[in-house]
């Protein structure tokens, strides 16, 4: 097991890695809108065709 200054540099790379993962995903405008539309689709079961909520 890490002990002392090891550990503390465990603990900041792996917070490093986190923050540089988490800004990489980023709040992209664009991609969020993208993924809103997705999910507001919905699929008629007698025709099957796909319909758009419109609020």
């Amino acid at each position: 097991m890490a002990r002392g200054q090891q550990k503390l540099q465990s603990q900041a790379k792996a917070a490093e890695k986190l923050a540089k993962q988490k800004k990489q995903q980023g709040h992209n405008a664009n991609l969020q809108k993208k993924a809103a539309q997705a999910a507001l689709v919905h699929v008629c079961s007698v025709c099957k065709a796909q319909l758009e909520y419109n609020s």
